[in-house]
């Protein structure tokens, strides 16, 4: 699976990324080890940011003023 451009997760896909089952994620989201996001129609997906998460990483964010500060300083 090819993750680079990929934001949203199916819970199948997820699972494979991070090397556990779906039952396990189910548990978890049941468990508030790792909450899951929802669709309108009730549907679990899993962002990038929970991957991060998971992972241990910060995700970067980004200010306007650090973008600004960033492009502005660029060499």
């Amino acid at each position: 699976m090819n993750t680079s451009n990929i934001t949203n997760y199916k819970p199948k896909d997820f699972a494979e990324l991070i090397g556990v089952s779906v039952k396990t994620l189910q548990r978890w989201d049941r468990e508030g080890i790792l909450e899951v996001n929802r669709t309108p129609t009730d549907r679990r997906y899993y962002a990038y940011d929970q991957y991060l998460q998971f992972k241990g990483i910060k995700p970067k964010k980004y200010t306007p003023s650090s973008y600004l500060c960033k492009s502005f300083y660029k060499e």
